[in-house]
Formats: structure tokens, sequence, C-alpha cells
């Protein structure tokens, strides 16, 4: 099949640096690893040309409220329009975004469109705040109109499903849940002596790692709290913070008294990332409750890199790993409950290493993004066969 995919992010932050939904690059190798012809329509910053095997036609991305938006849906038209004298396409998968580009897309060539929907657009509506409320009519219509016509959707925990149905009126069947799963060619098991050496940690010392970025739904503060705690009771212990923090962050771990036993590594590249989980005990992940219908891609890297995790998670965000002793999972914000779990896993750490195998064997059988690949394009072909293109032809 011919598949085109998009998505729109702009950030400043990324220009000129690799970043960006990694999801939709990952799922667009392992499209085109299946022999399909995938074209991503990115816009030009986060340097999506290399981090997808997939064709990539960028579409130059500007920062300026509306006008911005507006001037990457009539590029990402025009450069639609240009592929399709290489072929028609069969498919679109979108991100879900502001556009009608997909489903234009989907009128003039017949494709099935695919909508993806990574996270609860209702909680996005209720948090624009100023001048982006202008636009928000806009939005909603944009979002209820292309998930109506789409073939098939797809979210990433039933809370998100739940909403959708409920919210947008579509058909329960039409909504698939879609692990974010991961990239088990990068987050793979590494020897830890050389990760260590790697990255000039201390290997007589043990690590706990958080990987994150800063937005409403991580919560540093219970990390930094916790981490307070665990570095008292573990003189061997060191947190590993990965991702950029803002001197808010800063500021709590000051105040802890031990900041030299956090370790800050800034934003690093995925393959670095696998490199500090390689020399961690246990991966954190905690979301705040206004990650209400957030899973975190974090929790599936741990597994795949074989280690434990304790994950402070808002109820009902928790599909997949409720069955997994390898995931301590505990309720957002509980602070004494996320902390013993921590505990547990260090005062143990045979346990933890068997838990942590467990957990990257789930990850092999169930959620390796290559299989999550498999189930897009089964989707696509599935509905392109049920359904002629537009016009009975």
């Amino acid at each position: 099949m011919r598949i085109f995919v998009y998505y729109y992010l702009y950030d400043e932050v990324l220009r000129g640096m690799p970043g960006g939904p990694v999801k939709v690059f990952d799922l667009c190798t392992n499209l085109k690893s299946m022999g399909h012809d995938v074209v991503l329509f990115a816009p030009d910053n986060g340097c999506p040309e290399t981090q997808t095997t997939a064709k990539v036609v960028k579409i130059p991305a500007f920062g300026i409220p509306i006008f911005g938006i507006i001037w990457h849906e009539l590029l990402s038209l025009a450069a639609s329009l240009l592929e399709l004298r290489h072929g028609a396409c069969s498919a679109v998968f979108v991100r879900i975004t502001t556009s009608f580009v997909p489903l234009f897309m989907k009128s003039v060539t017949g494709a099935v469109l695919l909508t993806d929907v990574n996270d609860d657009p209702f909680y996005r509506y209720r948090e624009t705040r100023g001048g982006m409320r202008l636009k928000l009519p806009l939005v909603r219509f944009c979002d209820r109109l292309n998930l109506k016509l789409s073939d098939a959707v797809f979210t990433i925990n039933s809370k998100v499903k739940k909403a959708l149905v409920g919210g947008f009126g579509l058909d329960e069947d039409k909504v698939s849940i879609l692990p974010s799963g991961a990239n088990t060619d990068i987050f793979r098991p590494l020897d830890r002596a050389k990760a260590c050496a790697e990255l000039s940690l201390a290997p007589e010392l043990r690590y706990v790692c958080f990987a994150g970025s800063l937005n409403k739904w991580n919560d540093y503060p219970l990390i930094i709290s916790a981490a307070k705690e665990i570095l008292g009771a573990f003189p061997d212990v060191r947190l590993l913070l990965l991702g950029d923090l803002d001197d808010a962050c800063r500021e709590l771990i000051a105040g802890t008294g031990l900041g030299g036993r956090f370790i800050l590594t800034g934003r690093v590249a995925q393959q670095k990332a696998a490199a500090y989980i390689a020399c961690s005990e246990v991966g954190l992940s905690a979301l705040t409750g206004a990650g209400e219908a957030v899973t975190p891609v974090k929790i599936f890297d741990y597994l795949a890199c074989g280690k434990p995790v304790v994950a402070a998670m808002p109820r009902g965000t928790n599909d997949f790993f409720q069955d997994c002793e390898a995931v301590a999972v505990t309720d957002a914000g509980d602070a004494p409950t996320f902390l013993a779990a921590i505990s547990r896993f260090l005062e143990d750490p045979e346990r933890a290493s068997r838990l942590g195998g467990q957990g990257r064997a789930l990850i092999l059988e169930r959620f390796d993004r290559a299989a999550v690949a498999r189930r897009v394009a089964e989707a696509a072909e599935t509905s392109f066969r049920g359904s002629p293109p537009l016009g009975g032809k």
C-alpha cells in the first residue's frame, strides 16, 4: 500500500535538533520495512528526515499563531498534490491535528483515513488559554469532522476511548486502543559496565532513573520528594533525571540538601537514554492529575530495557500493566505508596532483575512497535478492501 502520514508540531527548541513524535517516526519506518510505500509530511523542525527511513516531505513551519497553521495547511496541501504525481495513496494516517488536508486526500483518492489520538482532546479544549481560545471552535469542528469521517480511530487507553465515543458520538467498534509500545531495537538490555563507562557513571553505585519532559503531566515534585527519602535511606543510590528541567525543579532539588546525588543529564537522544536506563535498577514514572488520559511511553521503554518500573498514574489509564508484576502502579500523588514501591525494588535486587526480565518478555510479546505497525497496516488493508473508493469506483 502507498500510505501518506501527517502530523503537525511546532517547537522552537527543536529547530535544528532531533525531536518530535517518535512513535510516528517509528511507525513510518516499520511500515516501510513491511514493504509499504510510506510518505511522511512533517514540519521542518525536529529533523524528521533523520528519524525515519521513510520518505520525508518537509513543510516549512513558523511559530506565528493562526498564520503558522494556515501556512502549514496550504503547503501541506500543495506538497500532497505534488506527491500524487508519483502515485495515489491507499491510506492516510494522521496524528490528530487541526488540518483538513488528510480528509481532502481521502476524498480525492478514495484512500482510507486512519486517525491517531494521543491524548484527550476535551482536556485540551478545557486547558486552552488566552488568544488560542479564538481558534477553539475551528479546532473542535475539525476534530469532530475528521473523527466522524475516519475509517478507523486509534487511541492510547480506554479512558481516552470512552471520551471519544461519548464526546463525539463515535461508534465504539470504530475506536481501537493502540499501545504506544517501544522500539526494541533501541530500548533493549545493554551491558551495564559498558554503559556506565560510556556515561562516566560510577559502576559501584546504584541508579534510579526518571526520563521525562517538562509538561503539566509529569509530577516532578513527587519525583524529587521521593528521591530525597530514597537517597537518604540508600547511600549508594543516585537519581538520574533525563530531560530538560526548569528553575522550579532545580530549586526543589536544591531544597533537598542532596543536590550532589541528583545527576541531571538534560535532553538526550534515545540511544543515550537506553544506556542510562541500562545503568539503573528501576525506572520511574509519575503523572499529575492532569495526566488522567496519558499512558507514558517511558514505561514501555523501561520495560524494553529489562528494568522494573514504579508508576504513579491516575486511575483508568493502566490498560496494559494490570497483570505485570514488573510495573508497580500507585495512584497519582500517593507519595507514601510510591516511595514504598521504589524501596521494595531497591531492597531486593534479585527480584527487581527477575521482574525486569519478565517486563522485557512482555514488551517483545505484545508491545513491540513493529507489532503496533502491523496492526495499523491490517486496519488500513481491511478498511480499504471493505470500503470502495468514494464515488463508487
